[in-house]
């Protein structure tokens, strides 16, 4: 039999209060994700894009074409390795773009052409991108598993204690 008693109920309503906020968190990193998929959205990594940009930023984007990007423009592409790069525009080429991160020294081994190109980043959001990096999901997965088992445990609780 489990205790109860006030010191518990008080115990299970802060519970539910941080259930609640790792809830929240947990269905904003899912929408991330899914923005992320539909290419609206990409959070950043790296110390590439310094001082500009910083990990845990939210680079929003719209899509765009290579012909229509103007120099000092940051876009992502997708890498020939299949990477979501964040750069910005340095060069235009007929039918391409060469981009260089801000901290880097040198471009980009590669030409961006429109097959290449997601989108130009029309905003970034400080820190929310934190959400949809991979050790940040991972806890916050773990945190609602571990949230909602004690919420079965608060459940029991209750009904042993009326």
């Amino acid at each position: 039999m489990l205790p109860a008693g006030p010191k518990y109920g008080r115990m299970c309503k802060i519970l539910r209060y941080a259930a609640d906020a790792v809830l929240i968190l947990a269905v904003i990193s899912a929408a991330l994700l899914l923005l992320n998929r539909l290419g609206v959205a990409f959070p950043v990594e790296g110390i590439s894009m310094l001082p500009a940009l910083h990990t845990g930023d939210l680079a929003l984007v719209v899509p765009t074409s290579v012909s229509s990007v103007p120099l000092g423009d940051v876009v992502v592409y997708r890498s020939p390795m299949g990477i979501f790069v964040i750069h910005r525009v340095i060069e235009r080429g007929s039918g391409y773009v060469v981009v260089k991160g801000d901290n880097n020294p040198f471009p980009d081994p590669w030409d961006v052409t429109n097959s290449m190109l997601v989108g130009r980043v029309f905003a970034v959001v400080d820190y929310i991108g934190y959400l949809a990096l991979p050790p940040y999901t991972y806890s916050i997965a773990l945190a609602l598993v571990v949230m909602y088992v004690a919420y079965l445990a608060c459940r029991r609780i209750g009904r042993e204690a009326s």
